[in-house]
């Protein structure tokens, strides 16, 4: 099985970015009535978290083009209405119902289109933020071209549901250029590299990534198990992921291997019925970036440090043994 490679893509960069220009560019009360919207449908806190992202790259987009302030400099997000302004004359240029005048679709999606190349470019003249310890500045970084194509279809349904601005499929495709995206083939983590992850890990880690490996889970599914979820008088042992806890939003069973159960076994007799197993907070989403961050101190300790051609993504990583599986 392949593992997924949207969620948990590039995650502690998108939390960084987030908390450095939260500040800079903070968003008002209509928009986080939006994405609060956006919560409400898929229940994903990277979803909201990515939501508002696309909204603050774009403020920041709209900012260099020159677009001037709100007059009332009250207001969050002021570049952004600005260039909504100019959209909403485009799309409505004589909001007479006598008169007939074709709406200027072209002239949005050519603005939309050097949104895109906008963040398909570094900009080392946009600085997000400045550490006052280390004395360095950070700037607007290139996008990967799918956080490209994310933001973009976020800053896309916004202008539709919040402002009224209808744009086709047909339109952005005949006149919006998205960068191409390399696929590689993603690798699977070998017997020996989890043989050796195995031996440099806790118990109660250990048999997390047990579960992984024999299962199939992804992280945020295995971070989510109680007792609840186990079939203990079947051989092998079935889990069922409930719903709410899968990236489909569809139950389905899976099964685990007697190694990995007996790995389980001492934290599943300690814990209540429904409590989480591997828990360390109150948020999954939380659990899954401590997780991923630990794993990376692990891969720094033990030396595997390799990356695939062209990006920053590390072969031997958490969520490749799903891979493995």
């Amino acid at each position: 099985m392949r593992p997924n490679i949207l969620k948990q893509e590039n995650k502690k960069r998108l939390k960084q970015e987030a908390k450095e220009i939260e500040n800079l560019h903070p968003i008002n009360e209509s928009d986080n009535d939006w994405i609060d919207k956006i919560y409400r449908k898929s229940k994903s806190e990277r979803s909201k978290a990515l939501a508002s992202l696309s909204l603050k790259t774009f403020d920041i987009f709209c900012k260099h083009q020159k677009m001037e302030r709100h007059q009332d400099h009250d207001v969050k997000f002021a570049y952004i209405p600005a260039m909504v302004k100019q959209y909403l004359e485009w799309y409505n240029p004589k909001p007479d119902p006598n008169v007939l005048i074709r709406p200027k679709i072209d002239l949005i999606c050519k603005s939309l289109d050097k949104f895109v190349a906008f963040m398909d470019e570094e900009h080392p003249e946009i600085i997000i933020s400045h550490n006052n310890r280390t004395g360095k500045d950070t700037w607007f970084k290139k996008k990967s071209p799918k956080t490209i194509q994310v933001y973009f279809s976020f800053v896309k349904l916004y202008l539709r549901s919040v402002h009224e601005i209808k744009i086709s499929s047909e339109d952005v495709k005949d006149i919006v250029t998205f960068p191409n995206q390399l696929k590689f083939q993603r690798e699977a983590l070998t017997l020996k590299q989890l043989k050796t992850i195995m031996a440099n890990s806790s118990s109660k880690r250990r048999a997390l990534y047990y579960i992984l490996v024999t299962s199939g889970m992804r992280l945020g599914e295995a971070l989510s198990l109680t007792k609840e979820n186990f079939h203990l008088d079947e051989n092998p042992v079935r889990v069922t992921i409930y719903a709410e806890s899968t990236k489909t939003n569809e139950e389905r069973d899976t099964y685990i291997s007697s190694e990995a159960y007996e790995k389980l076994k001492p934290f599943l007799d300690k814990a209540e019925d429904s409590e989480r197993i591997f828990a360390t907070t109150d948020s999954i989403d939380e659990d899954v970036h401590r997780e991923d961050k630990i794993f990376a101190y692990l891969r720094e300790k033990i030396g595997y440090l390799e990356k695939y051609k062209n990006s920053i993504r590390y072969k031997v990583r958490i969520h490749a043994m799903r891979a493995y599986f």
